[in-house]
């Protein structure tokens, strides 16, 4: 997948500034992923990285990123997202929705590279999603019967 929605140095600096981060030294696509546009964002040493939600409006980027701060409240692997300096963790940049994660360094493997440890551990940690997730309430999307 592509990077659909390009960002600038100046969507950069805004963002960084509406976290509380410092200046952006600089900004990559990612070329992977499935439905948003993805960045790593560097800012004073540190990476981050950044979704730029396509399919989804600003209220559902808000119900996400906040189902994911209760899941790993709860223990479950991925990172919470990031705050803002006004306490919310999701932003506007270009009319999509934006949210700032920790970097999880990785790689991204084809099906083929996945080992049956591999796939223990995803399934451990699905285990873990579904049981932290078990009073989540569940909403319309595309992904129906």
């Amino acid at each position: 997948m592509a990077v659909l929605t390009p960002l600038d140095d100046g969507d950069a600096r805004a963002l960084c500034a509406a976290y509380g981060l410092a200046p952006p030294e600089g900004i990559e696509g990612i070329a992977g992923g499935s439905v948003n546009s993805n960045y790593a964002l560097t800012s004073g040493g540190r990476r981050v990285f950044l979704r730029l939600y396509e399919e989804r409006d600003l209220e559902g980027a808000r119900r996400e990123t906040a189902m994911l701060e209760r899941l790993a409240e709860a223990g479950v692997p991925p990172p919470p997202p990031l705050r803002r300096a006004d306490g919310a963790m999701v932003s506007l940049v270009r009319g999509k929705a934006a949210a700032i994660f920790p970097w999880r360094d990785g790689t991204m493997r084809c099906q083929a590279g996945v080992t049956p440890a591999d796939a223990l551990r995803v399934g451990e940690a699905l285990a873990r999603v579904h049981e932290a997730g078990r009073a989540e309430a569940a909403e319309e999307g595309r992904f129906e019967l």
